[in-house]
């Protein structure tokens, strides 16, 4: 068998016999797989039940060479099974076609961002899809589907991530329930039998995801926001979802809104933070390749008037930050318009802490989600305020995208999440075209000109109306450099006619107005790129009430 390095493939076997419930790993017969490189240490995956007899191992090589896998199984027809691959090293050309062969994602050693295995740095800028695996969003026979009309959008937008989740028990796909006995919201909690046809549906999409290059940041469903489960039962489909889905490039979450599962529901009992504490562990163990692991927040609370109740509950990182099993943290801003001007407060907090982890704002404030928004400008704010504020990472939403929201699928329609309308009525189709999301196209681009994982928060840099800038101001400028001062400022709107100051550059450099909104830049004169004796400097006025970017390069050879 000859592969190609991190390529994702599959082995199908056989068993001699059928079982009681094999897609639990705690099971009969279990399947665990040894691939043993020439050198180094092996890879031990979990093989997953397929239906009736068969069984697969899903797969990724990280290193080219030679490699042998073996079979360890209970079942007489499994157990032994062995074979030889040869592993291909990737090239360039692969990777132009596939950023996804530049490695799985992880942990960069700094701790502030995200790295392929080869070391290249990931900009995470995700699309918000939470039911992609539901049947509205279908491939199509020709690859002309829901599914492909958004996914072709999304790239042409730059996006390089899909934030979503992995089954909705009420939400079917071509293969059907993912629990067939269980498939009305909000659920009984019995998750036996498990339907494989959904999962081979899911095996599509999830396929054609891996080969657009684009990383899956997900969590399985949400517990205590929407289904009850026992903690026996979440262990067992997490750990086969990963044997599933594991060779693909993932950024995985326990759960989603875990917060809402401490409160649980008439309809099933609470989650405790020591449960979610042991469903990580759990994940931890069965997680062969290292995914970055975290966990989904609820976002802050917040009362009618959009005052903040409890801002604990908008990061992973109080709860579980220096938990064993997570190694980078989650933030949802909250859907309210009063509540964006603390998402620079909620990537500090989680900045701040020991030891360092990567930060993202999984979850923003949706584009058109609600009459108050977001606007665009909200949008564009948001995501260069978590890039300049010590994030590593954006995830966008649009009303209409998120849910999917089609009128004609009468089968899931509901006043619940599943297929709910946006506030204005746009179809998922109508809502790509949303214009936040084609601007942050350019965020990307003008990220991609600088070392942007260099980038670390420097607002003690800002001088605004004679002082220091202000944390919690949705109008103050937000300013990141990196180590060779390379000088970044988003200049909100609310700042025309202000000019923004800056300590600590060198005497000459090469500056200018970068406009989030088409992805132009007017360069200042050279007159006007000169700081003081004490390297301070003051730009141009800003042009006009919207918002701008001002980048400072340093003059090679100055």
């Amino acid at each position: 068998m000859r592969v190609l390095q991190w390529a994702v493939e599959t082995l199908h076997l056989k068993a001699a016999a059928e079982y009681e419930a094999p897609y639990r790993y705690d099971r009969p017969p279990g399947l665990h797989c040894i691939m043993q490189p020439q050198e180094g240490e092996p890879l031990i995956l979990e093989g997953y039940w397929d239906g009736g007899r068969d069984w697969t191992v899903r797969f990724a090589l990280p290193t080219a060479g030679q490699w042998s896998w073996q079979i360890e199984s209970a079942d007489a027809g499994l157990n032994g099974l062995s074979g030889e691959i040869s592993c291909e090293p990737i090239n360039e050309e692969a990777i132009s076609k596939n950023a996804n062969l530049h490695g799985h994602i992880r942990v960069a050693p700094s701790g502030r961002y995200f790295e392929h295995a080869d070391g290249t740095p990931f900009f995470l800028m995700a699309d918000t899809n939470w039911a992609m695996p539901s049947l509205r969003c279908a491939p199509g026979k020709q690859h002309d589907g829901p599914f492909y009309i958004w996914l072709n959008d999304r790239l042409e937008k730059g996006f390089t991530a899909v934030l979503t989740t992995l089954f909705d028990i009420d939400q079917p796909n071509s293969g059907g329930h993912p629990f067939p006995n269980n498939t009305h919201w909000p659920g009984d909690g019995s998750y036996m039998p498990l339907n494989p046809a959904y999962f081979q549906a899911l095996d599509t999409k999830m396929q054609a995801l891996w080969e657009a290059g684009l990383v899956v940041a997900c969590h399985p469903t949400w517990i205590g926001k929407q289904y009850g489960f026992e903690p026996e039962d979440a262990a067992w489909i997490w750990r086969y979802l990963l044997a599933r889905y594991g060779a693909y490039n993932l950024i995985f979450s326990v759960s989603g809104e875990y917060h809402l599962g401490y409160e649980g529901s008439a309809a099933w009992r609470p989650w405790s933070k020591e449960e979610f504490n042991t469903m990580g562990e759990i994940i931890a163990e069965g997680n062969a390749y290292g995914h970055p692991l975290s966990i989904h927040p609820r976002g802050p609370l917040y009362d009618r008037d959009g005052e903040i109740t409890n801002i604990h509950t908008a990061s992973s990182g109080l709860d579980f930050h220096n938990a064993g099993w997570l190694d980078h943290n989650w933030i949802q801003g909250g859907q309210h318009p009063a509540v964006l001007v603390y998402t620079p407060t909620f990537l500090w907090m989680d900045y701040r802490r020991e030891p360092s982890r990567p930060t993202w704002v999984a979850e923003g404030f949706y584009e058109n989600n609600s009459p108050t928004g977001a606007s665009a400008r909200m949008v564009r704010w948001q995501a260069w305020t978590s890039f300049l504020s010590g994030g590593c990472g954006f995830g966008y939403g649009s009303g209409g995208v998120w849910q999917f929201y089609d009128p004609q699928d009468h089968a899931s329609h509901r006043s619940g999440r599943s297929n709910q309308p946006s506030w204005d009525g746009l179809t998922w189709k109508e809502a790509l075209n949303r214009s936040g999301s084609d601007q942050l196209l350019f965020l990307k681009e003008f990220m991609q000109h600088i070392p942007w994982w260099e980038l670390a928060p420097a607002q003690d840099r800002l001088v605004i109306r004679g002082g220091d800038a202000e944390m919690e101001d949705e109008s103050t400028p937000r300013c990141a450099a990196t180590p060779n001062n390379i000088v970044a400022i988003y200049i909100p709107y609310g700042n025309s006619g202000k000019h923004i100051g800056v300590k600590g550059l060198p005497h000459r450099f090469r500056a200018g107005w970068f406009d989030p909104r088409n992805g132009e830049t007017t360069f200042f004169e050279s007159p006007q790129c000169r700081a003081d004796g004490y390297g301070y400097w003051e730009s141009p006025k800003v042009p006009n009430k919207s918002d701008w970017i001002i980048c400072i390069m340093p003059e090679i050879n100055a």
